[in-house]
């Protein structure tokens, strides 16, 4: 039964039932650690790649996709989340031992409020999640009132539903499209890292241009300020890097700041350099210093 547009309750569940019981590539994408050129440099030189494989290996989660994510109300309300994927290997002493080794990888002094989220194969149509110091399974409709408990607007228009397509990465990105307020920032934290001054947290983009010629969005601003203020909320710093898939001859990436709207001006501006990736690594981890030269995109 529908009102007003909306999906209701028991329309909900069987809408996500379909999705999480999909066979293929779509189940199989929950166990795919994603890595490219640059992300494997990222992780050999210690950085924490999101859904890649050293966070996996590190917290002994294997054939597992992890995420560090974050997700802001219209109300301004955040949760920090740990998102993990399994295939068919899931075993509960997984959940006895995360906190611990996410505090050895210094994650937990990041983020002291990280709220956990386990789905499995194994487990079709709930979630397993810590959100309060006690693990407890949940139905995704048991989990959208954990967040409306955090803030009612996480919710607003509920059963929102946007289109499925392959910009979905995996069953929580699915049910944030249905249940959550599409209002709601919900977003990937790409990478963190301990600098040896400043802890960093890194967001990635890789364009189908040349990185050293892409320039940023402005309607990607939104999103880039919510990394920015999670940065500051962590005492972290943020770093933005552009690169292609295709490693370019010479490792060359774009390092860029924050882009800001720019006063009287269609255009938002921030500051770049075009750098060998190895440099950038080690600014990442506070071995360099770097001077960005001002720049601005009209697009």
């Amino acid at each position: 039964m529908r009102t007003n547009g909306q999906i209701c309750g028991h329309e909900k569940i069987y809408l996500f039932s379909i999705l999480v019981n999909v066979t293929g590539s779509y189940s199989q994408s929950v166990i795919t650690a994603k890595q490219d050129w640059f992300t494997k440099e990222l992780e050999e030189a210690g950085v924490l790649v999101g859904a890649g494989q050293a966070i996996a290996t590190g917290l002994m989660l294997p054939e597992s996709q992890t995420s560090f994510r974050f997700a802001v109300s219209p109300n301004s309300t955040w949760i920090h989340l740990f998102t993990v994927g399994f295939g068919q290997h899931y075993e509960s002493s997984y959940e006895e031992a995360i906190f611990s080794r996410l505090s050895e990888l210094g994650v937990s002094q990041m983020f002291p409020d990280l709220k956990i989220l386990f789905y499995s194969d194994q487990r079709p149509g709930s979630f397993r999640i810590n959100f309060g110091g006690n693990w407890e399974t949940v139905t995704p409709l048991g989990m959208q009132k954990k967040f409306y408990d955090a803030d009612p607007t996480f919710l607003g228009a509920s059963g929102h539903v946007k289109p499925i397509n392959k910009s979905v990465n995996d069953l929580f990105q699915v049910w944030t499209r249905s249940y959550l307020n599409p209002y709601c920032v919900v977003n990937d934290v790409d990478a963190l890292a301990r600098g040896e001054k400043t802890n960093k947290i890194i967001e990635l983009k890789r364009p189908v241009e040349s990185a050293a010629d892409w320039k940023p969005y402005r309607n990607d601003l939104r999103n880039y300020q919510r990394s920015k203020e999670l940065s500051e909320m962590t005492s972290s710093e943020i770093v933005n890097i552009a690169y292609n898939l295709n490693k370019p001859d010479g490792s060359l990436v774009q390092i860029f700041t924050t882009p800001v709207k720019k006063d009287n001006s269609p255009e938002i501006g921030y500051s770049k350099l075009v750098i060998k990736s190895s440099e950038a690594i080690d600014y990442i981890f506070d071995r360099r210093q770097l001077k960005l030269v001002q720049d601005s995109s009209s697009r």
